[in-house]
């Protein structure tokens, strides 16, 4: 099985989740331990490290999140891709149908007009016009 829940990280994703998590957890401890060193100039040692250690939870938790968007908004991305293809797909199919349909409706077009002159020629006693051919269809 691929996942276990919607909160599990998938198998093969696995290695870019932890880089991903690791480097945003790294920058966000640095960036709190920058603030903690040159900015809270009043705590002692203790204070700080105490200060950067509480503050490291929220950022393993943002972090966490933060890798686990990244990797779904790929897996998104992909499933957009395909949408957007299946619908093109069918659009395609769609304008080759309605192409085929006034294709149709030419060739009767054609057909119901020279049945017409046909009548008319027969009418007066005219010999009547040849039908279409497929040549004279086709070149339309």
């Amino acid at each position: 099985m691929d996942r276990e829940s919607i909160w599990s990280v998938a198998w093969r994703a696995r290695n870019l989740y932890f880089v991903l998590f690791i480097v945003q957890f790294t920058v966000g401890v640095a960036l709190i331990a920058y603030w903690e060193v040159f900015h809270n100039l009043s705590d002692g040692s203790i204070e700080t490290a105490i200060a950067i250690w509480k503050g490291a939870g929220p950022i393993a938790i943002a972090s966490a999140s933060g890798a686990m968007v990244v990797l779904e908004s790929g897996r998104l991305l992909m499933v957009l891709a395909h949408s957007l293809e299946e619908y093109l797909a069918k659009r395609k199919a769609r304008q080759i149908d309605e192409a085929r349909a006034a294709a149709r409706a030419e060739d009767y077009r054609r057909w119901e007009e020279w049945n017409e002159q046909r009548m008319a020629a027969e009418a007066e006693g005219r010999e009547p016009p040849p039908p279409p051919s497929l040549d004279d269809l086709d070149a339309s």
